[in-house]
């Protein structure tokens, strides 16, 4: 048999436990944020923002990836990568997004980017939790989550910098 010793044997053990050490997530514009009520075993489901929304995806996802806009502590909307003018019957929201943004690998993040982005959360084969929500309030999202479109037609490209996005309705969220 064979041990290890420290050389002092009037070492005690405790028997109470050792603390759990806290596990936090400094958001910026946002805060501090509390990990310790996601389960530590279970690995988030998705790296995919079309395929995450559940809680340790999500956590994970608004760590890598930036949006149009974000919530403050407070859950105000506020800028992310964008400002915006939504219109006076709350319909058309028209983000104008910052210049020069980039993915990590250097390419460029454009209005062509977020038009990708949201056309293939609802694309029936990416089977996207997301689409749910998405389909009722954009305009033409309903024909591409069927199946009888591929181009969602609310949401375009004005230019480089230009997003619009139409709803079909005003819409809270």
């Amino acid at each position: 048999m064979t041990g290890c010793s420290t050389g002092n044997s009037s070492t005690a053990m405790s028997s109470s436990p050792a603390p759990t050490p806290r596990q936090v997530l400094i958001l910026p514009n946002v805060g501090t944020q509390d990990l310790n009520y996601l389960d530590p075993a279970q690995e988030p489901d998705a790296n995919d923002p079309a395929q995450g929304p559940d809680p340790n995806s999500a956590l994970a996802l608004s760590m890598l990836y930036s949006g149009l806009v974000r919530t403050d502590k407070d859950l105000h909307v506020i800028p992310d990568q964008a400002s915006w003018e939504i219109s006076p019957d709350g319909r058309v929201y028209t983000f104008h997004l910052k210049p020069n943004i980039a993915f990590s690998d250097g390419t460029p993040v454009t209005a062509a980017t977020y038009v990708y982005s949201l056309t293939r959360a609802l694309l029936p084969e990416v089977k996207s939790p997301l689409a749910a929500i998405l389909e009722k309030p954009i305009v033409g999202a309903g024909a591409v989550s069927s199946g009888k479109s591929r181009v969602l037609s609310g949401v375009q490209a004005i230019d480089r910098y230009t997003l619009r996005i139409t709803l079909t309705r005003p819409t809270p969220y």
